[in-house]
């Protein structure tokens, strides 16, 4: 079985809605490796069967590129959470945040020749979990369940305040569908695109646009995830967390 290695970053406050769980001691926490590195160590010490799940901003992952090259054919594939392609974005009109606050990292991975796959907002917006789905999740005893149970308020109050949800009891885990699809590429449907992403302009930096390929172009192809069988991947997502013990 490959190995998965999730790169993300940390959130306002607490990252974890404000749960008022205890400050980890600094010797608890502090990594003696920067991430580039780490990335670097992991992947080129087990060449074809590590598979990057990036979360947040892409620094790290292009870092690690610019450092050792051989990254670029050494990691099975990148998976990112990132992009919107027929949809707006999350922070501006065109934008979603891990693209539009690095725009040139994105753009740098992109034309790297790294496998890369995008699961987008036209795939994230679609998946919500149900009360249902999510009262099922909450009447696990796991410590991980009751975690996520606390945390998520916050964010389902954002979602709710900016009528993100098809339905007002319904929240959504934008993250998931990208964990999701290295479990199961099945619940996706997907095609091999060529991505340009913007970096100059003010107004439009970090989107994320469909273009033709040509001989010129520096843009590569890959794999972009543009639907999702809604039902079956939150019936996954809802049946698997509420039996996860950890």
């Amino acid at each position: 079985m490959k190995k998965v290695i999730i790169d993300t970053d940390p959130g306002i406050d607490d990252a974890l809605g404000n749960t008022n769980l205890p400050v980890p001691k600094i010797s608890d926490v502090i990594q003696h490796t920067h991430a580039d590195i780490e990335i670097i160590n992991r992947v080129m010490a087990e060449p074809g069967q590590i598979t990057l799940i990036a979360l947040g901003r892409l620094t790290n992952i292009v870092l690690a590129l610019s450092i050792e090259p051989n990254l670029e054919t050494s990691v099975s594939k990148i998976v990112v959470m990132g992009g919107a392609i027929h949809v707006p974005g999350n922070v501006s009109k065109f934008a979603t945040a891990n693209f539009y606050e690095d725009p040139e990292s994105a753009a740098i991975l992109y034309q790297s020749g790294a496998p890369i796959v995008q699961v987008s907002l036209d795939v994230c917006n679609e998946v919500d979990i149900s009360q249902d789905q999510f009262l099922h999740i909450q009447n696990s005893a796991s410590a991980s369940t009751q975690l996520l149970s606390s945390a998520t308020p916050v964010l389902q109050s954002y979602y709710r305040e900016h009528n993100l949800l098809r339905n007002h009891h319904s929240v959504r885990f934008n993250d998931m569908p990208a964990v999701a699809y290295t479990i199961d590429k099945m619940f996706f449907a997907s095609s091999q695109q060529t991505i340009s992403i913007e970096t100059h302009d003010e107004e439009s930096k970090g989107q994320t646009r469909i273009t033709t390929p040509s001989i010129t172009s520096k843009n590569q192809c890959l794999e972009v995830c543009l639907s999702v069988d809604v039902g079956l991947l939150t019936k996954f997502f809802s049946t698997r967390v509420s039996h996860y013990n950890a």
